[in-house]
């Protein structure tokens, strides 16, 4: 589990390419409005997000961003503003119920 503490902005991020990211969860970032926990950079390729939960973060737990991006078995909760995965052209609410 990677804790952010309400003042991290980031758990991931940058342009490293085939990156996977397994089996992780993400809570509590301060990622500001319409950033995410995860966020690669656009040049950043090939990157690989499966079974990643992302709880109570600011905005988003994952910004889909980059090339050939695979999210995969993500999971949400509730959290000031509604869960969501972003990508660059637009935002998606999540509707799932929370895992539990």
């Amino acid at each position: 589990m990677l804790e952010g503490g309400r003042s991290l902005r980031l758990a991931f991020s940058g342009r490293a390419t085939n990156v996977t990211l397994d089996s992780i969860t993400v809570q509590n970032y301060d990622t500001g409005r319409q950033g995410g926990a995860i966020q690669p950079d656009a040049p950043a390729s090939g990157w690989v997000v499966r079974n990643v939960s992302a709880l109570h973060n600011y905005w988003a737990g994952l910004l889909v961003a980059g090339i050939g991006m695979s999210v995969r078995s993500p999971s949400a909760t509730p959290t000031s503003t509604t869960p969501r995965v972003t990508s660059s052209s637009a935002a998606t609410r999540s509707s799932r119920p929370p895992a539990g």
